[in-house]
């Protein structure tokens, strides 16, 4: 696996080619040699075979002296083969030498050229972020960044700088081709990059700019799979489903409504789920980058839950948020909502609202206005 991401698939098949050739042509001749031969290579199998087995389940070949080992044991099961000539690959010498040769010229004069292509693209983009520190003029911006862009479309660092002074353009000028501009080079760049965050943020940027926040929304759900463990994108899927959600409430679309709120209290559900499982890890197995509820979240998931008329979910998902520290905004909101959700069921806390009018007088009638409009 190690192997397969950083040198592709590809890289990979050559890689694994090589070493199953050469052990394959070990047991082919250990197995035609006599008694005395086999044994005298055997420990370099053993060796290549027990480290590999080993790095399977523990260390991998990360290590240069393991790799160092490796290989030396595969160059003394090499020494064990049989040197003669595939069938195949009898042809004469000196057609062998000028196809050699053909064909390597021709891989150096392709190599040739597109680094010095390449070269140059990584000049202009360099030059791009130069002029881009010290000049504000559109043009003497943009010149370097087509420049790099027309060797390489897809250059994740230039698409965004261009993109980003293409929404600056548009925000000046309110003309529609910078907006459509900045739209056909990120979708043409993202065909390359699909899994480039900054990309698709850049996207959500756009549409937020224009005020397509419908768009935006749906941006971030259709790319939710490829960050399925990053819970900023969970948190702004759930706050921006609320908003619209809320949007249509007010102009009386209950339909987009529980459209948006359905999806938000989703994905929440989708965040349970994953905490659980991440509870699941074996004990010192770190679970790496932080991914658990936010106050934001809590509380946003909790709204929607009740304006659907779910007051126990709503309770339940507020529940988790609860602080005894009030003072904070926060909390307050999210204990406000909590004893909203508890009055639509019939329950109160009388604890718990105690301490929330000592920091908020108003609390009592809040909490009535919020049960009131969840109905």
């Amino acid at each position: 696996m190690q192997y397969l991401i950083e040198v592709g698939i590809v890289g990979f098949l050559i890689f694994m080619s090589f070493i199953l050739f050469i052990i394959y042509k070990y047991i082919r001749g250990y197995m035609k040699t006599d008694e005395e031969n086999r044994n005298s290579h055997f420990l370099y199998a053993i060796l290549v075979l027990s480290i590999l087995i080993h790095s399977i389940m523990d260390f991998n070949m990360s290590y240069v002296f393991i790799g160092i080992l490796v290989f030396l044991g595969l160059g003394g099961m090499a020494a064990v083969m049989d040197s003669k000539p595939l069938p195949k690959w009898k042809v004469k010498p000196a057609t062998a030498k000028g196809v050699f040769s053909a064909v390597a010229g021709l891989g150096a004069i392709v190599l040739l050229i597109t680094s010095i292509r390449y070269v140059e693209a990584s000049s202009a983009a360099m030059e791009a972020r130069k002029v881009a520190q010290t000049s504000q003029s559109f043009d003497e911006i943009k010149a370097p960044l087509d420049k790099d862009l027309s060797i390489r479309p897809s250059h994740p660092d230039s698409v965004l700088l261009l993109s980003s002074l293409y929404h600056s353009a548009y925000k000046q000028s309110q003309d529609e081709g910078y907006y459509n501009l900045a739209v056909e080079l990120l979708n043409k760049a993202r065909k390359k990059e699909p899994y480039n965050k900054a990309m698709i943020n850049r996207m959500i940027q756009g549409y937020e700019l224009k005020g397509e926040k419908d768009k935006a929304f749906e941006m971030l759900a259709d790319n939710a799979h490829k960050f399925k463990w990053d819970i900023e994108w969970h948190e702004r899927m759930i706050t921006q489903a609320f908003e619209l959600g809320y949007q249509a409430l007010g102009s009386g679309d209950t339909a987009t409504k529980d459209k948006y709120f359905k999806r938000g209290t989703e994905v929440f559900e989708e965040v349970q789920a994953g905490i659980k499982y991440l509870a699941t890890l074996p004990e010192g197995q770190m679970q790496g980058r932080p991914f658990e509820n936010s106050p934001t979240m809590i509380l946003n998931a909790g709204k929607m839950y009740l304006l659907m008329n779910q007051p126990e979910k709503a309770a339940a998902t507020l529940k988790i948020g609860l602080q005894d520290d009030l003072s904070v905004p926060a909390n307050q909101d999210i204990a406000t909502w909590y004893l909203a959700s508890l009055q639509k069921q019939g329950q109160s806390d009388q604890t718990l609202l105690g301490k929330l009018k000592t920091v908020n007088p108003n609390a009592e009638l809040q909490i009535k206005q919020l049960t009131e409009l969840g109905l």
